[in-house]
């Protein structure tokens, strides 16, 4: 008998073990660390990674770029809780953190921190503009020093303004208590205010009447005015006569000046010589007037020429600028003939390049004279009208390259160089400042027409401005820069 089958199998199981991979993803945590008290970006500032879940713990760091920027990149497991801890220390190392759980690609953290170096004291000061032009105006820069993103001003006259740097306008002059708050907007204790008085001085008109024989003129003439600042004249102003030869100049701050009456209309200059305030036909003997107050008294006569001598003779030539190495025409200027008693005898101005003719002389002795205030000697020059009977004579008028008419009351801006003088078509100014501070620009030719003018901003250092001259007119200009009562500084130029 057959044994029944063995239906039953061994089966043997072979358990292997199995490595079970958890899956991770890159995340990035970026942000900035701010100073607390500045708002500005910490650079080259420890910040610190601590990874933790249940199995495991990390920590990293990286250092903070310009600006206070970091980032940072870390794989992390997709499953389970994750908790991230972001965190660095400020003063007295205090630690400043933030916990991130189960970050995503991209998280941020961003930290304003007490920071460990120490803090600049915040110390309020500001330096106050009055504009000569509009006397009622003035600039205020703020000169403060310390971390400060926040200004209140209080102009003393129920009037207030929130940005750096303000302009304001009176309504009246007077004396204004001003005052100044600087504050940061991350700290409110961080504050420093100060309070000055800032007086709007008046300004005044200066008037008179141009007189011929005693009587007002009533052809056309022309009155230059000249601020007189030591042995310096700079003209700043020109006013034409009306019909009762009535001349007007308005908003004229206090200081010294004098003035010069030029007729234009030719039938008057054949009979009168250009003349200074009082009778004088030189700047040197010219009467200087004191202003104050507005004052509406300041006549004065023309100078009458002698009848014509009806010679032959003339004085031409040319009238030339120099700085010693090179010349440049020089248009408009007046030259004078006197007798060797210093009597004068004719005058006539220089034309567009520079030429003069000066004629009706008789044979004899003579002296000449170029009239440019407050730059020509007080000396006359002998010259002959002999046989043949003209005389030719090159005038050279000496120009220096120097700063003239400083009144600069607080030295707070100098000027450092005006180039190339002459200049041919550009002039580059060169200004130095010991503070932020706003004035006026200005360009004028020898009469004191203003042939260009800009508001300008100078920096703490050296400041540089530059002047296209292409479009003026060959001659002699001034250069001015009006810092209201901070001063005034002038340097003459070639063109």
């Amino acid at each position: 008998m057959k044994k029944p089958l063995l239906r039953y199998s061994l089966i043997l199981l072979f358990i292997l073990p199995v490595s079970f991979v958890q899956a991770a993803s890159q995340h990035t945590i970026t942000g900035f660390i701010y100073d607390s008290i500045s708002g500005y970006g910490i650079p080259n500032q420890k910040v610190y990674f601590l990874y933790e879940d249940s199995t495991s713990t990390s920590l990293d760091s990286v250092i903070t770029a310009q600006g206070g920027i970091y980032s940072f990149d870390t794989l992390l497991p997709d499953s389970g809780q994750n908790t991230l801890k972001v965190f660095t220390f400020g003063c007295d190392n205090y630690k400043y953190e933030q916990t991130i759980s189960n970050p995503g690609a991209l998280e941020f953290a961003f930290f304003t921190i007490c920071f460990l170096t120490p803090t600049p004291n915040c110390e309020a000061s500001f330096f106050p503009n009055q504009d000569s032009l509009y006397p009622l105006r003035v600039y205020f820069s703020n000169t403060s020093t310390g971390l400060i993103n926040t200004y209140l001003w209080d102009f003393g006259d129920s009037t207030y303004s929130t940005e750096l740097n303000p302009e304001h306008t009176y309504l009246q002059p007077g004396s204004y208590q001003v005052s100044l708050s600087n504050g940061n907007t991350m700290n409110p204790l961080y504050t420093c205010s100060v309070i000055q008085t800032v007086v709007i001085s008046p300004m005044c008109i200066l008037a008179g009447q141009i007189l011929a024989n005693q009587f007002p003129i009533q052809a056309q003439a022309k009155v230059i005015l000249y601020r007189v600042i030591s042995s310096d004249w700079i003209a700043i102003d020109t006013s034409y006569v009306d019909s009762q030869g009535v001349y007007y100049f308005y908003q004229i701050p206090q200081g010294n000046y004098s003035l010069r009456a030029i007729p234009t209309d030719p039938e008057l200059a054949k009979h009168y010589f250009p003349t200074y305030f009082h009778q004088a036909l030189t700047w040197h003997d010219a009467a200087l007037i004191s202003l104050h107050d507005s004052t509406y008294t300041n006549s004065f006569e023309l100078k009458p020429k002698p009848e014509p001598m009806g010679g032959t003779g003339a004085l031409t030539g040319h009238i030339v600028y120099t700085n010693g190495t090179s010349t440049v025409a020089a248009p408009d200027i007046e030259l004078m003939v006197f007798s060797t008693s210093q009597t004068g005898i004719d005058y006539n101005f220089s034309s567009a390049d520079g030429s003069y003719l000066i004629g009706g002389l008789l044979q004899g002795n003579y002296m000449y004279y170029a009239e440019l205030p407050g730059n020509t000697a007080s000396y006359f020059i002998y010259f002959t009208i002999g046989n043949p009977a003209f005389d030719t004579v090159t005038v050279n008028l000496f120009i220096q390259n120097n700063t003239i008419g400083i009144e600069d009351i607080n030295k707070a801006v100098s000027m450092l160089n005006v180039y190339p003088n002459p200049a041919p078509e550009r002039v580059t100014i060169e200004l130095q400042s010991d503070r932020i501070i706003r004035g006026r620009l200005s360009i004028s030719d020898f009469t004191g027409s203003v042939i260009q003018t800009e508001d300008i901003l100078l920096i703490n250092g050296r400041n540089r401005i530059e002047k296209d001259l292409s479009g003026f007119s060959r001659g002699l200009y001034f250069i001015n820069v009006d810092l209201g009562k901070s001063g005034r500084i002038c340097r003459r130029i070639i063109h």
